[in-house]
């Protein structure tokens, strides 16, 4: 079958075979009028030849794919776009979904999904059956295989839900899709009055009660291990209850399962039981007064371990797609539980004074709530006792080794610059900070500007300069910053800024040179979602969602993620986004995005 290669059907070129059942076959296709890349599924006519004449099926072929793009522009239905006809065989041309798995393989890597997201699924499903079933459409093969999950635009890799093969699964299903006495769909979630020959649209009910089931169980209710088995099961026996789900769950599943279609939930009441058991788990896992709370004052968050998640692009099927890859980095960080070291603390506060200095006694020189008594230098690194959200209001700022050791706790932010405070007010201090730390701040992820003045509390008389500290915001800077950097030093992904170039070595990321050849260059930060958790983060979505079309010229290149998973589960929801070599280092030189 692929030495149609490159052929062509109409307007579309056929780039390569996604997926064969046993009824049809899927390719990707380039659509060379509009440039954009589409499925077109090929259908056989000719694989049960006692179904009624050839010209017969190819008649309902073309039916059944006008009934399914009544449904264009659905958003939980893959769009049919065209229906060609080459040599007298009908090619059924939809939406090619970019990333997207089919929940068929979810199930089988994760054994099963949450409540949560079983509902989700459910409601996305049902929203589809629901506009199909009022044009008078039933679906007739909904399981895990036709059900699809892509990236959403906050690149949560299983936002978006659609519903596959809608009205034209008749003729082309997966390899378990068959065709007997005119009746069509999967053994396991085919509605027994389907397998006796009626086609109610409860019978789509039926099949969702089942790929639910399958969701919560890791397997289909009637599983036998061969299709006649499995029909008779689902003719004869009564599904055994989801000892998995919760009880309002289980409960709506075993509904769907009813034997008589009149016994089954409606459309609108399955929706509204879904609806219910979503609220209820999400807010199970996140209780009020948790850590979805965000308080005015916190202690300083856990330092975070070094490691970071990287994810690259991978070719995908339609309905066989891969998850995109997502690799975990780490070494053994010395994590800060948010108490300051109490010896650094102390010699920091009440060591040795300058016998001439007495404006200089502990918690003077930037008011007693700071506690420092020695002025702030350039390139200093801080932690802090307590701060508020933007790091306007701080307590006991202790300075520390800007590069992390087992007896040093990671820094929480840096002073950047100092700038003369001649008493002139606030105002023009803060400007001229912001002047010295804009560039930086640009090229951060949720950077902050912290102005402390030594006059602010009677510090004036010292001949201390202000301090311009950087911190960013719900994560720890890690180190040193910008200029403040040397070159091969290791770094969090906190510490990495627009422009940046690095290179990787044994499972790190060092800061490299820019004029000699380097692995990667970091074009920017995105900030997803707060609603995606971060096993379902695609990264790769997210940096190509933002960048790819800028940036990515030839298939040399691409984008690659970082992110933290112990940030992103305290809210930091930043993804750095990077410009890769594929095969070779990137070469000597800054890279710019494409005109």
């Amino acid at each position: 079958m692929t030495e149609l290669n490159g052929s062509r059907v109409g307007r579309y070129r056929l780039l390569r075979l996604l997926g064969a059942g046993g009824m049809g076959s899927v390719w990707l296709a380039e659509d060379e009028h509009l440039g954009i890349q589409v499925a077109i599924k090929q259908i056989d006519v000719s694989s049960d030849p006692g179904d009624g004449t050839r010209a017969q099926r190819v008649s309902r072929a073309r039916a059944e794919a006008r009934n399914a793009a009544l449904l264009r522009g659905h958003p939980h239905v893959v769009n049919v776009v065209d229906l060609v006809e080459q040599d007298g065989l009908p090619w059924i041309v939809m939406e090619y979904v970019t990333d997207a798995t089919d929940l068929r393989t979810i199930i089988r890597d994760q054994g099963r999904l949450s409540d949560a997201d079983i509902a989700r699924v459910g409601i996305a499903v049902l929203k589809a059956l629901s506009t199909g079933h009022s044009l008078g459409i039933v679906h007739r093969d909904v399981k895990p295989a036709n059900i699809l999950l892509a990236p959403d635009h906050s690149g949560n890799r299983y936002g978006r839900v659609m519903l596959a093969d809608y009205g034209i699964s008749l003729y082309a299903g997966s390899g378990q899709t068959r065709m007997t006495n005119g009746v069509i769909g999967t053994p396991g979630y085919m509605a027994p009055e389907r397998v006796q020959g009626a086609e109610p649209p409860a019978s789509d009910l039926y099949s969702l009660g089942a790929t639910l089931y399958c969701a919560s169980e890791g397997h289909p209710p009637f599983d036998r291990g061969d299709g006649d088995s499995t029909a008779t099961a689902s003719l004869t026996e009564s599904p055994a209850r989801p000892v998995n789900a919760c009880d309002p769950l289980a409960d709506l599943i075993m509904g769907l399962l009813s034997k008589e279609p009149g016994h089954r939930p409606t459309l609108h009441t399955a929706l509204t039981g879904l609806a219910a058991v979503e609220t209820a788990a999400r807010a199970a896992a996140d209780p009020p007064g948790g850590s979805g709370g965000s308080p005015t004052r916190k202690s300083l968050p856990p330092q975070p371990p070094r490691i970071l998640a990287w994810a690259v692009a991978g070719a995908v099927a339609l309905t066989a797609a891969a998850l995109t890859a997502v690799a975990a980095l780490s070494d053994d960080g010395q994590q800060n539980t948010g108490q300051t070291d109490p010896p650094a603390r102390q010699a920091d506060r009440t060591g040795p004074a300058d016998a001439d200095d007495s404006a200089t006694e502990a918690g003077v020189l930037y008011g007693g709530d700071v506690g420092l008594r020695k002025p702030l230098e350039a390139g200093d690194c801080v932690i802090v006792g307590t701060h508020n959200d933007d790091y306007t209001v701080l307590t006991d700022v202790v300075t520390v080794d800007c590069v992390e050791t087992e007896s040093s706790p990671t820094p929480a932010g840096q002073v950047v610059a100092t700038v003369p405070d001649a008493g002139g007010g606030e105002a023009p201090v803060r400007r001229e900070c912001g002047r010295q730390t804009a560039e930086l701040r640009r090229s951060l992820a949720d950077a902050l500007l912290t102005v402390l003045r030594p006059d602010d509390a009677g510090g004036s008389g010292t001949g201390a300069e202000a301090a311009c500290l950087v911190f960013q915001r719900g994560i720890l800077t890690g180190g040193n910053l910008g200029e403040h950097r040397e070159q091969g030093a290791s770094l969090y992904i906190s510490q990495l800024g627009t422009g940046d170039c690095i290179d990787e070595e044994d499972d790190d990321i060092f800061l490299a040179d820019c004029d000699r050849p380097h692995d990667q260059q970091v074009i920017g930060h995105v900030e997803a979602s707060q609603d995606v958790p971060y096993e379902n983060v695609d990264l790769y979505a997210i940096c190509a969602s933002r960048f790819k079309q800028a940036w990515v010229r030839t298939e040399q290149h691409d984008v690659v993620g970082y992110t933290n998973s112990d940030d992103w589960d305290e809210g930091f929801r930043f993804v750095t986004c990077a410009l890769e070599g594929v095969d070779a280092k990137l070469p000597a030189g800054v890279a710019t995005p494409k005109d």
